[in-house]
């Protein structure tokens, strides 16, 4: 008889109703692009797991910090039965350069990514526009797709072409932070 308690005690320890560990949840966050220009749509999403299984119809919390440390936009959602979740929001014309940092929260768990909020005309995309940049439109100047020197960066305007219009793009926002 004893035998078969010692048997039975394994099955009862992985029937108890144990609090979750909050170290064991893993919380995934990134964003479709890199690089935003003001007024584009941001699409923030990622996935909730616990010792690597989805966590269905859970809450999950996302705050965005501008570069001055404002909050610009603060969301809730619900995983789906995957254990993913996903925001859309749009950048504001007033939207300021540069760094964003995206916070997503469930419980004591958090994550973070990060994206740019670049320069119309910052084709390198390193924060400012200026003489690279112009020097970057001009050599891929008269180009479109499958053309040796296609810089799809430079097309500015995303008319499928580096033309006259998106060097005059580049060079009205010369200066630019």
């Amino acid at each position: 008889m004893r035998a078969i308690g010692w048997l039975l005690l394994p099955l009862f320890l992985t029937s108890l109703s144990l609090p979750l560990s909050t170290s064991s949840f893993y919380l995934t966050v990134k964003t479709d692009k890199l690089y935003y220009l003001r007024m584009e749509k941001v699409e923030v999403s990622g996935c909730l797991t616990y010792n690597s299984w989805p966590v269905q119809s859970q809450g999950i919390s996302l705050s965005v910090l501008n570069p001055l440390g404002q909050c610009i936009f603060i969301g809730t959602n619900q995983t789906d039965s995957e254990g993913c979740y996903s925001f859309t929001f749009v950048l504001v014309a007033e939207a300021e350069y540069g760094s964003y940092t995206v916070r997503v929260n469930h419980l004591s768990v958090s994550n973070y990514t990060f994206f740019t909020v670049l320069v119309v005309g910052d084709v390198n995309c390193d924060g400012k526009v200026d003489l690279k940049d112009v020097a970057l439109t001009s050599a891929a100047y008269g180009s479109c797709k499958d053309w040796p020197c296609w810089n799809a960066c430079c097309d500015v305007n995303k008319d499928g072409l580096v033309d006259l219009r998106d060097f005059f793009i580049v060079c009205t926002n010369y200066g630019k932070p």
